[in-house]
């Protein structure tokens, strides 16, 4: 633990009501300790109650309500008769909740805050791998490339095909953040895709920018990657504006 912070906590007389209460301080001191990796031990798992308190000079009431409180943010995880452990943030089941709660947050926005999100953070994806993608990923995108090529025709084939390359550019950071966000994107889209995007050249459309995207990429050209992927998803956004226009027609 940080010698500064120990001493902001040691008090435990009741303190204004515009100060942090001594559990928010451990809280946070907790979590600095956790993203400097010098507090959890090989198995994730943090000091006893009582280790902590003894730490921090505080009560073992503070670091309870401080570990429930980063348990509700995510950041650990309690049980009743074991040591507070610390989230893998590596796990299927982080990437899944986090997912949830992205694609929560995307449900109760208007499409135009979703496009610009998406915009944003795809272009992000691909502007990142034309400065580090390996030539392994880029073999790799390269086949999704093509099978997204040969489904066009197919439209549920198509969309599979659509969602990875998009899935595939996302993985290359190998950042789980993107991995999730790129997720709940894709369950987002889905229902459109599904609902129309029937409009006609739509893939040979979508295929065609991801050409692009993969030409721009292999060039090691960051600014066009960029560009490419941002004039993709504005085609991507008028044809869901058609679709939509279309449907209501109906």
């Amino acid at each position: 633990m940080s010698q500064d912070m120990s001493d902001d906590v040691v008090s435990e007389e009741p303190q204004p009501e515009s100060s942090k209460r001594v559990s928010e301080l451990v809280a946070e001191e907790l979590l600095r300790a956790i993203r400097e990796k010098r507090l959890a031990d090989d198995r994730r798992r943090l000091p006893s109650e009582r280790n902590l308190a003894e730490l921090l000079k505080v009560s073992r009431t503070s670091v309870r309500h401080a570990l429930q409180h980063l348990q509700a943010l995510g950041i650990v995880e309690l049980g009743n008769k074991s040591r507070a452990q610390v989230v893998d943030f590596e796990s299927n089941a982080f990437r899944e909740s986090l997912s949830h709660a992205v694609g929560t947050l995307l449900a109760n926005q208007q499409f135009a805050d979703f496009q610009e999100a998406r915009a944003v953070f795809e272009a992000g994806t691909a502007r990142y791998a034309a400065n580090h993608a390996s030539p392994e990923q880029i073999g790799q995108l390269t086949e999704v490339l093509m099978e997204n090529q040969r489904s066009i025709g197919d439209h549920g084939r198509f969309v599979e095909t659509d969602m990875q390359f998009h899935r595939v550019l996302a993985a290359m950071s190998g950042n789980p953040i993107f991995i999730a966000v790129n997720s709940a994107i894709e369950t987002w889209m889905l229902g459109l895709r599904a609902d129309g995007m029937s409009v006609e050249g739509w893939e040979e459309d979508a295929y065609k920018a991801h050409q692009e995207i993969v030409m721009a990429i292999i060039s090691r050209d960051p600014e066009k990657a960029t560009k490419c992927m941002e004039k993709h998803l504005l085609e991507v956004a008028g044809y869901v504006d058609r679709t939509k226009k279309k449907t209501n027609q109906n």
